[in-house]
């Protein structure tokens, strides 16, 4: 008998531990595109937890850490390496700091493994995407008390005046993801949706992207329209819902084509760039236009990387190294703004070299790997979704990015089926 109610208790304590667990990670998801400075300590609690519940249950054994986790940890490990070769340590443990998450976010899923049941996932899942909608409302909401207060300037609702808190390609970033949920979501239960739930999936998809629209960073907007594509031709050429796949691709471009028409320089901001990539020299040395201002740091970074290939110019010199060779280039803009590498390969490459890099891109393209393996499109496109932002912004140098990336790339990496 006594053994009966021990087994008994000893359920209902696991079911509890479990409900904690997936509530601080779910709040945590929830959290990263709503708040930037409540994630620190959110990320604390969620650690010192699951220590002790480990320490307490003696569960340290049920432990696993997979494979691209371990990359991640590897990939810090040689940030920190940099160190030891770097001139400016300050800088360098800053940057250690802001990619902490490289580390925290394998351990802390390797923690939990243990006490993750079924449907963590799709809850996790569902929650930053309640978290992308709730934060694009309040965003938009701001945005129009600032238009009627401030003489109905049209200008409130794009770029950084939608989005002063994150920076609008990192949020299109977390929306762009957001709406590959919903689609994943959608196709993969679309037969069990009522008409209330299948209405209300199409308005969310094309309320964030609109919010991406409106955000106008052109990396966003270009990424939202490849992923979602690129989605939908798969559904159409390797599964039954052709229909579906068609009818939402059509949906795209005439949804695209409107808000092309619709919104206000967004056709000039694109215009601009094309024009002057046609334009372009490669005597330019000091270009205005951000897409070829791209080009001539991406060259910049390029020398910078074939004099340093090996261990690269360590941790914290990387700024220094950037802005050394545009003042030496006469590439001042950079040398103004502190320019980084705005290419997240790159500005890897720089700091901890070719080792470094290629421990980036294995993360990448091994996650591709488990989704094409497993069958996870939403696996496959969250990789790719981040493969191509890293082509345009160094994310990993902010916290904004990192413990996004690092999140997902480790919630992904978890050896649980459900």
């Amino acid at each position: 008998m006594k053994a009966c109610f021990s087994n008994i208790k000893s359920h209902f304590a696991g079911n509890k531990i479990e409900s904690i667990l997936l509530f601080l990670f779910s709040l945590l998801a929830f959290m990263l595109p709503v708040h930037k400075k409540i994630i620190s300590p959110i990320i604390a609690v969620l650690l010192v937890f699951l220590v002790f519940i480990n320490i307490k249950n003696n569960s340290f054994k049920q432990v696993r850490l997979s494979l691209v986790n371990i990359a991640l940890m590897i990939l810090y490990t040689l940030y920190a390496i940099g160190i030891s070769y770097t001139e400016n340590i300050k800088a360098g443990l800053f940057d250690l700091e802001v990619k902490m998450s490289l580390i925290i976010m394998p351990v802390a899923f390797m923690l939990a493994f243990p006490y993750i049941k079924h449907n963590f996932k799709e809850t996790v899942l569902k929650a930053f995407v309640a978290g992308c909608i709730v934060s694009s409302l309040f965003l938009l909401t701001n945005s129009t008390l600032r238009y009627f207060l401030h003489g109905h300037n049209i200008d409130e609702f794009f770029y950084t005046k939608l989005s002063p808190h994150f920076h609008p390609s990192y949020l299109a970033l977390y929306l762009n993801f957001a709406i590959i949920i919903l689609v994943y979501f959608a196709l993969n239960k679309w037969r069990n949706f009522n008409v209330l739930k299948k209405v209300s999936c199409f308005i969310c998809i094309t309320f964030l992207a609109l919010i991406v629209f409106l955000l106008n960073s052109k990396a966003g907007i270009l990424i939202m329209l490849v992923s979602t594509t690129a989605y939908m031709l798969v559904i159409i050429f390797s599964s039954s819902k052709k229909i579906i796949g068609i009818v939402a691709v059509l949906s795209i471009a005439v949804f695209s084509i409107a808000i092309w028409h619709s919104i206000p320089g967004l056709k000039n901001r694109f215009m601009v760039s094309i024009n002057s990539l046609k334009t372009y020299s490669n005597k330019a040395i000091n270009p205005e236009e951000g897409t070829l201002q791209r080009i001539v740091i991406w060259k910049h970074s390029l020398s910078i990387i074939k004099n340093n290939m090996l261990l690269g110019v360590g941790t914290g010199d990387v700024r220094k190294e950037l802005d050394d060779k545009y003042l030496q280039e006469k590439f001042m803009h950079g040398v103004e703004t502190h320019l980084n590498a705005h290419n997240q390969f790159l500005q890897t490459a720089i700091a901890i070299g070719i080792l470094g890099l290629t421990v980036l891109v294995f993360v990448i393209f091994y996650l591709m790997f488990i989704g094409i393996k497993h069958k996870k499109l939403i696996i496959f496109f969250f990789a790719l979704i981040i493969f191509l932002n890293f082509l345009f912004e160094s994310m990993l140098e902010t916290q904004a990015g990192t413990v996004f990336t690092t999140f997902f790339i480790s919630f992904f990496g978890l050896n649980k089926k459900d």
